[in-house]
């Protein structure tokens, strides 16, 4: 098992590399947000990574309208993800990920599903060329259980799953992990853990909210899985990311 962080995108890639790094972690989960992507560089960042010897997974917005009505919107936000594309490939990443969009305005939810396996349909086709294998995280309703996503992914066999915990314990009467592992199993590429109540994606640190966290640890273990684990903590004092990060090797006897 691996454990890694996001980086904050307010600061320089590069330091958040650096930081993230000298922390332990083994990847840095590299977050690419529209308003800030127009700053990157490809050659300094590669540079911090290998002066740092850290992998990288790479983590894409979920707040472009890539199934938004009109086609030069979503030709637009395919071609803003082209640019996040190059710049992983640049970097020698491997694994990719994309959230179902929730943006479906004016949608019916078989418009939003049908438009989404589009875009991930082209946006695989795109990080295939580059040698990137794409992953889908799940989010949140109607993409939230296995059954959505069974629909969502059919005939998309070389696409993985990237499994949000937190995600499969927001608005539903039992958390999904376990019937996602049923589900997909090895599919299953990557995962991102952080707590909430239940009714929001807080995004809090582990053992702050009511997700049983032995439990998740088990669940994975009982289906084999051992690969990253993104410790996804928004929180201004980093204090608690480093605390989540013991929280879970104490629990996982890492």
């Amino acid at each position: 098992m691996k454990l890694g962080a996001v980086n904050n995108y307010n600061r320089d890639i590069s330091d958040e590399i650096k930081l993230i790094a000298s922390e332990g972690f083994d990847f840095v989960d590299l977050t690419l947000e529209p308003i800030f992507a127009g700053r990157l560089d490809a050659g300094k960042v590669k540079a911090a990574v290998e002066e740092t010897g850290i992998e990288i997974i790479g983590h894409t917005s979920p707040f472009l309208p890539v199934i938004f009505p009109l086609k030069t919107i979503r030709k637009a936000s395919i071609d803003e993800f082209q640019k996040y594309i190059d710049f992983f490939s640049k970097l020698g990443v491997k694994l990719m990920n994309v959230h179902p969009s929730l943006n479906g305005t004016l949608m019916t939810e078989r418009d939003m599903m049908r438009n989404n396996r589009e875009f991930i349909t082209e946006l695989n086709g795109l990080c295939r060329e580059k040698g990137l294998t794409l992953m889908v995280e799940n989010v949140l309703s109607p993409f939230n259980t296995p059954e959505s996503f069974e629909e969502l992914l059919e005939g998309l066999d070389d696409v993985k799953v990237h499994i949000d915990i937190g995600h499969c314990h927001v608005n539903t009467d039992r958390n999904l992990v376990d019937e996602f592992f049923v589900k997909f199993g090895k599919r299953i590429v990557h995962a991102h853990f952080s707590d909430n109540f239940g009714n929001r994606d807080d995004h809090l640190p582990l053992g702050c909210g009511t997700i049983n966290w032995k439990d998740m640890v088990g669940i994975l273990r009982k289906h084999g899985y051992d690969e990253t684990i993104t410790l996804e903590i928004f929180s201004q004092d980093r204090r608690y990311l480093l605390l989540s990060k013991k929280y879970l090797e104490d629990i996982s006897g890492r």
